[in-house]
């Protein structure tokens, strides 16, 4: 059943036949698709060093600059992948794909995050092809090593304190292995990464102390009282 109007039409039926019906309604108009602009699109389709003013310094690279290098440097058999933001304009307008199977696009979902899963879903559906990750984060990569470095360093000052406390608490403990000189050897190490740690700007320290106070405050909230549920239902089942 249908109706059609001067101004609309209402069809309720099969897509194709809802799509024939208005073809042969309708008249066809050229618009802006002409021979002159295909030739433009087919000879300029691609963005390139021309269209912009390298801004890069001592420091910093342009990311249209990286995203052209990336395009030179990476096989054309790829997939690119991109996350959402505004940095992911600049992947997506200077690395090239070799059809419409070789670019996942998650701006759809309108979140942050989502690139690298794509990435990674891209590569096993097709792994005859590179899977290209463009991801932005939150920090500068030179803040993000440097808090790396300050968790690492951490965790390896708490593990030689460890080392020595157990030696006392729990002399009898099997160990596969057992660090030697005790406890000279832990207190070295704590004190060379104490030292290597006093080389961190105290803008990553400010950054570092942020994130420890949120991941303290999901422990306390949610984690602490967690792990006492889980122990008193083991403590249940023995």
């Amino acid at each position: 059943m249908s109706a059609w109007k001067t101004c609309c039409a209402l069809r309720l039926g099969d897509s194709a036949a809802t799509a024939t019906d208005v073809l042969a309604v309708t008249t066809r108009q050229t618009g802006y698709r002409t021979d002159e602009l295909k030739a433009r699109i087919a000879k300029r389709a691609r963005w390139s060093e021309k269209d912009y003013q390298d801004i890069s310094t001592a420091d910093t690279i342009d990311p249209r600059t990286l995203s052209s290098r990336l395009d030179e440097l990476l096989p054309t058999n790829r997939i690119v992948s991109v996350d959402s933001g505004n940095f992911m304009g600049y992947p997506s307008a200077y690395l090239a794909v070799p059809d419409e199977f070789g670019f996942c696009f998650t701006q759809a979902f309108q979140s942050i995050g989502l690139g690298l899963a794509t990435a990674i879903g891209a590569a096993i559906a097709q792994p005859d092809r590179l899977s290209v990750a463009a991801l932005a984060g939150l920090f500068p990569l030179s803040i993000l090593v440097q808090l790396v470095s300050v968790g690492t360093l951490l965790v390896f000052i708490a593990v030689a304190l460890s080392v020595i406390v157990l030696r006392r608490t729990d002399p009898l403990r099997q160990r596969p292995f057992r660090t030697p000189f005790v406890p000279a050897v832990p207190i070295l190490g704590a004190l060379l990464c104490a030292a290597m740690l006093t080389l961190i700007p105290l803008r990553t320290w400010a950054v570092y102390g942020i994130w420890l106070v949120l991941g303290i405050c999901i422990y306390l909230a949610y984690g602490r009282r967690s792990g006492l549920r889980l122990r008193a239902q083991a403590a249940t089942m023995w």
